[in-house]
């Protein structure tokens, strides 16, 4: 079916002007298409039975909402939320840094993919995150992190994460902002 923005009025979401939203989300596509395995993860999600859409909103916490989950709440599709100025700390080589937003997209773009070649064991491990179980959320995330995120770092020549809770903190954090640049156009996005 396909992968499609979530279209919505762009000042609740925290934007100041229309079409910031489909730039970003333009911008971030265009930019994992140097990807051959980001590619094959996009193809994969808009050739499956259930559209997914893509929310984008500044500040917000990403996330991957599978159709079954949805469906109980009204929706007709899967669903992504996507900060598209968010940044997850990783590493390049030594060089501590960012991820781009748009590998932050990919990431969720990953847990599509897992349910639809996964779906029995994603549900069930959802579920059981669902509950508390840290086990099931970490066995989710790292093979997302090992099966999608990574491949597509590494090809875009963007730094990786070991694993889903591998954070830089203090001096690495400081250094990663001092030397990130985000290697795609980002519009300017000033707060209200």
């Amino acid at each position: 079916m396909s992968l499609t923005l979530m279209t919505e009025d762009s000042s609740k979401l925290g934007f100041t002007q229309d079409g910031q939203a489909a730039e970003y989300f333009k911008n971030a596509i265009a930019y994992l298409q140097g990807s051959g395995h980001a590619k094959q993860c996009i193809a994969t999600v808009e050739k499956h039975a259930v559209n997914t859409v893509v929310l984008v909103a500044k500040d917000c916490f990403p996330m991957f909402c599978h159709f079954e989950m949805a469906k109980v709440h009204g929706f007709t599709s899967s669903i992504i939320v996507w900060d598209p100025v968010g940044l997850i700390s990783a590493r390049n080589d030594q060089q501590s840094t960012y991820q781009s937003p748009a590998i932050a997209l990919l990431h969720e773009i990953g847990h599509a993919v897992q349910w639809i070649e996964k779906s029995g064991w994603f549900i069930s491990k959802v579920g059981e995150a669902m509950t508390g179980n840290d086990e099931a959320k970490l066995a989710v995330e790292n093979d997302n992190i090992t099966t999608h995120e990574t491949p597509v770092a590494k090809e875009l020549q963007e730094g990786v994460r070991k694993d889903y809770n591998d954070a830089l903190a203090g001096a690495q954090l400081a250094e990663a902002k001092k030397y990130y640049k985000t290697p795609y156009p980002l519009l300017p996005l000033a707060h209200k």
